[in-house]
């Protein structure tokens, strides 16, 4: 079991590696540019060169993505990141796709460029005109594309100024890259990626700061303490759930149908709705506070003087609704667990033998049934606290708490990447810590694989 422990620890960190490569390049496959996501308010955002890029420059977007490049050898990876928009530098990758002469390609983009300039004599409706015409050409995806593009600027500008693109996108469909040089060239980037960075930021859960400007830490490290308290009540109340359950189906053995059939029935009903339902009957002044004005630091600052009782009071009197409905259905997972080992444990010899001693029914339950009837509810204790976790997430936006799902919730509607993937990295960490706190729990509760640890030790 040491030895697995061991296991468990030195596979921590290539797991987590893997993990946040995934997310990365997540990332980097979300629609848009990043520039104007992350500096701007939107892809309409009208950003001068300089700041752009400054901005750039700043997040690290001139790096290569990753430690290394694999790409057809025609295509010029270190070139491209020159190009710092996004959307123009994927266009000139596809018209070089298109034609493998990276040559052609910079010639045609310095003659649009001559083309589509203007000057201070230059009359309003024609810059206008020629904006759009920018615009157009830097998303360019393809030499018919562009032909359709010179098409309309010709009824704009003379012929003659279009003679050279011209020559350029008829070239473009002339050529086509060959089989050959589509085999892949590897190039190697060391430490200067994108990855690298944010890999040894995340690392050290470090996030950087959100698309709304405020750290990420910040913004998690606000709420999380209130969602942590709130799983770890609502696990504790869940057990105490499922143990009340396994005890009603021991000691009404006659009652057992009317048991599984009511566990059923609960353990259907989603989440939500039964925190609709609660809020909907219960959430008033008589029963239960107001809970949208909900502010449970401000009243333990305020109530502290008073004495602890107040405090855990208030807490209780706003968390009860909230807690009874992430711990039903989790108590309920846990009784089934529990429930079929228990059976099992019933017929058992020793059981049998203990009955015949003359002890109690009670005293066999808990010094013989249940301590070995727990073990099987060890093998997913942590991935259901993880679960619990995520559950929490939509019932602290219902019941307006002031944990992590408000702002999961708010940062999703607004596509703000990196604190939804700071949620993602943080889960992962604590899936791979549940499994390490599960097996630790097999030490504490099973004495075998104590003393099999021990032996092979020694």
């Amino acid at each position: 079991m040491y030895r697995r422990l061991l296991w468990r620890a030195l596979l921590f960190y290539p797991i987590l590696f893997c993990v946040a490569l995934i997310l990365f390049f997540l990332k980097e496959s979300a629609v848009g540019d990043p520039v104007l996501t992350i500096c701007g308010s939107g892809d309409k955002v009208i950003m001068d060169k300089r700041t752009y890029e400054n901005c750039v420059k700043n997040n690290n977007l001139d790096k290569p993505v990753f430690y290394i490049d694999i790409a057809p050898a025609f295509i010029p990876k270190a070139e491209l990141r020159k190009v710092f928009q996004k959307y123009k530098r994927q266009s000139l990758e596809s018209l070089l796709r298109n034609c493998g002469s990276w040559e052609l390609v910079q010639n045609l983009e310095e003659e649009m460029t001559e083309v589509l300039k203007w000057t201070p004599d230059t009359s309003p409706d024609l810059i206008i005109a020629l904006k759009d015409f920018q615009n157009r050409y830097d998303k360019i995806q393809s030499p018919d594309e562009l032909s359709f593009l010179l098409d309309d600027m010709a009824k704009v500008l003379p012929e003659s100024n279009l003679s050279t693109a011209r020559a350029f996108q008829k070239e473009m469909l002339r050529l086509k890259p060959s089989f050959a040089s589509f085999m892949p060239k590897i190039s190697l980037n060391g430490w200067e990626n994108r990855f690298h960075y944010w890999w040894k930021d995340a690392i050290r859960l470090n996030f950087g700061s959100s698309y709304s400007g405020r750290s990420v830490n910040a913004l998690i490290g606000s709420s999380l303490k209130y969602t942590l308290g709130l799983n770890l009540v609502s696990f504790c109340f869940a057990f105490l759930i499922g143990l009340g359950f396994v005890l009603l189906a021991y000691f009404f053995e006659n009652k057992v149908r009317w048991i599984h059939t009511l566990t059923s029935f609960l353990f259907a009903i989603p989440r939500f709705w039964l925190a609709t339902i609660l809020i909907f009957l219960f959430a008033n002044k008589a029963l239960f506070p107001d809970l949208a004005i909900f502010s449970l630091g401000g009243f333990v600052s305020k109530a502290l003087p008073k004495g602890g009782f107040a405090v855990i009071a208030h807490i209780l009197e706003y968390l009860f609704l909230p807690v009874l409905c992430l711990s039903l259905g989790t108590g309920i997972f846990i009784f089934k667990h529990l429930q079929d080992k228990i059976i099992e444990e019933k017929s058992s010899l020793y059981v049998m033998a203990a009955h015949s001693r003359g002890l109690s029914k009670s005293k066999i339950f808990f010094r013989y049934i249940l301590p070995n009837g727990i073990n099987p509810l060890l093998t997913i204790i942590g991935s259901m606290f993880v679960g619990l976790l995520g559950g929490s997430v939509i019932i602290e936006t219902i019941f307006s708490l002031p944990g992590l799902g408000g702002i999961l919730f708010s940062s999703y509607q607004s596509n703000d990447w990196p604190v939804l993937f700071a949620f993602c990295f943080i889960g992962a960490i604590m899936t791979l810590l549940g499994y390490i706190l599960t097996d630790l729990l097999y030490l504490f509760f099973d004495p075998k694989l104590r003393l099999e640890g021990k032996n092979s030790a020694s």
